[in-house]
């Protein structure tokens, strides 16, 4: 899939090492690369900077279902970033837009990460550009984060799933933290999965879904509201086995 014989000649550089000033670097009119047609050299970007396998390895690693050791290569090649400052602003706007990157559970969009936290994007010019979400929240945990900064964090993204587990079945009601999402407006598409009540779960979706003027059909209820269990229609992966 990696042909371009630019892409092969470059060394590997992880995501947390890119701190790329675009103006350091000259065009480079000559080059094969830049010499085809912009839709090309899109498609190049997207075969080097893009993992389609990102989501299913991330889930399995939020789990710690699999060790940070063991983990597989997403086969990525961000030096290409670094090759002139055309390739960059061309190029970084892939990377950083077309990823779905992990938020922290505490920080939020503070460094933000493919999958190891470990090795975070440090850079505040490539954190503007992230579009595309994903946030692993446990619901037994006490949030760090209050729900203005969750909406400052998340209004107006690409996409926003949020996995909500627990370590213990049904130990907690779910909306004492995912509440805090209910100011978020402007996303585009919005998922709430894992252990949750199912119709909170929707009804938070199309708040976080829709515009800042608009007014939500179904109002979410609030979290100190008492919910009879026989009415609930929850999917858990201590239920379902997806564990």
């Amino acid at each position: 899939m990696y042909n371009c014989p630019l892409a092969l000649e470059m060394m590997k550089m992880s995501l947390s090492s890119i701190e790329i000033d675009a103006c350091d670097y000259d065009l480079q009119p000559d080059s094969p690369l830049l010499s085809l047609p912009a839709e090309l050299r899109i498609q190049i970007y997207t075969y080097l900077l893009v993992c389609p396998i990102l989501p299913a390895i991330r889930r399995l690693h939020a789990r710690n279902h699999i060790s940070s050791y063991v983990l597989p290569s997403l086969n990525l090649h961000p030096a290409i970033l670094s090759a002139c400052r055309q390739t960059y602003g061309e190029a970084a706007p892939v990377l950083y837009g077309q990823n779905v990157f992990a938020a922290s559970q505490s920080l939020l969009t503070g460094l933000p990460f493919l999958l190891d936290a470990s090795r975070p994007v440090v850079s505040r010019a490539a954190v503007d550009r992230i579009r595309r979400w994903h946030l692993t929240i446990r619901l037994d945990v006490d949030p760090r984060f209050t729900d203005e900064q969750a909406k400052e964090a998340f209004s107006g993204s690409e996409e926003l799933e949020i996995d909500a587990w627990q370590s213990e079945y049904d130990s907690v009601d779910c909306r004492l933290v995912l509440s805090l999402f209910k100011g978020v407006r402007g996303v585009r598409r919005a998922r709430v999965t894992g252990s949750v009540d199912q119709m909170f779960a929707r009804q938070l979706e199309k708040v976080m879904m829709s515009q800042e003027e608009e007014e939500s059909e179904e109002s979410i209820p609030n979290e100190s509201a008492g919910v009879i269990q026989s009415q609930r229609s929850v999917y858990d992966i201590w239920v379902h086995g997806a564990r």
